[in-house]
């Protein structure tokens, strides 16, 4: 049960991206003279996801299988850094969230056949980046706006 519902809910997360990429489309504001047309960017969007996804499977294949092949634990660290910073800039490059293309690097690399490996070098990591995350989040607060209103509740 536990399982279906995941995927499910996981599905919904998928199904959004392209909703979140043709967003622009449906924008009234008139588009500035250098920027280019919202259906562009809604296909640049697509078309980057596509190809991650679908480039990025056969490129991570064959990159994992040569560095199982060297034998060196570090360069799957090495490479799944590189990997999600890479996909991250990606994303941004079409004007996608830098988030997007680091969970679907994260994807990518937890579909792939070296995952154990890879999680269990990523293993010593997890506490420093998973603080970093909380102190971005405490640090992205704006404190002016409970100074300015002490007493605003969104209950009430």
């Amino acid at each position: 049960m536990g399982q279906t519902c995941f995927g499910i809910l996981l599905f919904q997360d998928i199904a959004a991206i392209p909703m979140i990429a043709l967003l622009p489309l449906l924008s009234p504001a008139p588009m500035e003279d250098n920027e280019p047309s919202g259906w562009l960017m809604a296909v640049k969007a697509i078309a980057m996801l596509a190809a991650v996804v679908f480039g990025g499977r056969f490129v991570l294949q064959r990159a994992l299988r040569m560095i199982q092949r060297s034998a060196t634990r570090e360069i799957f660290t090495i490479f799944a850094l590189l990997w999600v910073i890479g996909i991250a800039l990606l994303m941004h490059v079409v004007h996608l969230s830098m988030s997007l293309g680091a969970f679907v690097a994260g994807m990518l690399l937890a579909g792939s056949e070296s995952r154990h490996e890879i999680e269990a070098d990523m293993a010593p990591f997890k506490g420093i980046l998973l603080g970093l995350f909380f102190i971005a989040v405490g640090m992205s607060i704006d404190f002016s706006v409970l100074a300015d209103r002490p007493c605003w509740s969104p209950f009430w």
